[in-house]
């Protein structure tokens, strides 16, 4: 999840009003038939893995749409919170007698789940049974406590009665219960770290549950170098739709993504210290917002910055600064898949 945009309390506290859906895009033939609807609609194209949109109650009308992202919406979470009121006011949800019992929100596979909490830097649970009955009835505790203010969105959750799904996993004994998984930094394997016995209380779920959260560490990705890498070692995961391929020619480096000089980056009249362009206020945008507007960092030219961070240079920009002195590149520093920092190169004595 995008921690410096989407993880604002009150824009999580807004949402609630909402019916928030996390798509498979191309982890599922017959939803992405949808999204092309929804995201391309008649001007065609091909489906991207990232978007966002509003629709009516009924799905059948877009109230705002957006193919990168919110932050492409929006200026900021504020911005974000102040449009989903004015929503929510003209949509007002359904009054019921009884409360509404809420289920566990799953991937459609054990490999899903492990490959999705690996790009989200979060903990896989995965509940296993001898039969969908055993599984049902793990999944209505764990849906109990699951919601709760300290658990909700700790983990991506999956579920299976089958334990040749869990071959990908190492450390797994137990024919039933609730595995806590590390993935590892492809999202291929994942080794347990927490079993939860099916016999265990509510509370005592909850609290084996808090543990894990509060003592997982996310692999550390540099995402230009983690690609890099993954090539080199032959990491391949195969989706259920085919990802089009949206190179425009070879990089300079070997981490491929597209060219600098053709992105929407280099395209646009930047400014740093002021404006609607202003470079600035990218503090806080995640990785993946970076890439989509100036492709790929260049390899030869990322740097490491922190720990296990780096420093992404891009060239070839038309940036203006407060006191109206042009640029041509600027580098932004990345720390936990989001930039923390960005400064313009030094410009030489007049």
């Amino acid at each position: 999840m995008d921690r410096s945009f989407l993880s604002d309390k009150e824009l999580i506290k807004t949402s609630r009003a909402f019916v928030c859906i996390r798509t498979a895009t191309y982890e599922d033939k017959q939803e992405a038939e949808f999204l092309k609807w929804a995201f391309l609609g008649r001007s065609g194209g091909e489906l991207r893995n990232f978007g966002y949109c509003i629709l009516s109650p009924n799905g059948k009308t877009q109230l705002r749409r957006s193919v990168r992202g919110p932050n492409f919406a929006y200026a900021n979470s504020y911005a974000m919170v102040a449009d989903l009121r004015v929503i929510a006011k003209q949509y007002l949800g359904k009054e019921t007698v009884k409360e509404s019992s809420q289920t566990v929100p799953q991937m459609k596979s054990v490999r899903l789940g492990i490959n999705v909490a690996s790009c989200d830097g979060l903990p896989s649970v995965i509940v296993i049974g001898k039969n969908q009955t055993e599984v049902d009835q793990l999944n209505r505790k764990l849906s109990s406590i699951i919601w709760d203010e300290e658990l909700a969105g700790k983990f991506i959750d999956a579920s299976t009665t089958n334990r040749d799904d869990l071959g990908i996993v190492s450390g797994t004994k137990t024919k039933n219960g609730i595995l806590v998984i590390k993935p590892d930094p492809y999202g291929l394997k994942g080794q347990v770290i927490k079993v939860i016995n099916r016999d265990v209380s509510g509370e005592d779920m909850k609290d084996m549950l808090s543990q894990a959260a509060n003592a997982f560490m996310r692999n550390s990705k540099i995402h230009g170098q983690h690609v890099r890498n993954g090539r080199q070692s032959g990491k391949i995961w195969k989706t259920e739709v085919p990802v089009p391929n949206r190179r425009t020619g070879k990089s300079k480096g070997k981490g491929g993504g597209y060219l600098q000089s053709s992105s929407v980056g280099s395209r646009t009249k930047w400014t740093f210290g002021g404006g609607d362009k202003d470079l600035a206020k990218w503090k806080g945008q995640p990785i993946r917002s970076v890439i989509g507007v100036f492709g790929q960092p260049d390899p030869s030219k990322a740097k490491p910055f922190g720990n296990g961070g780096g420093a992404w240079i891009y060239n070839n920009l038309n940036i203006t600064d407060a006191q109206g002195n042009p640029h041509k590149s600027v580098t932004f520093f990345i720390q936990n898949g989001a930039v923390v920092d960005v400064k313009l190169q030094t410009l030489p004595p007049r």
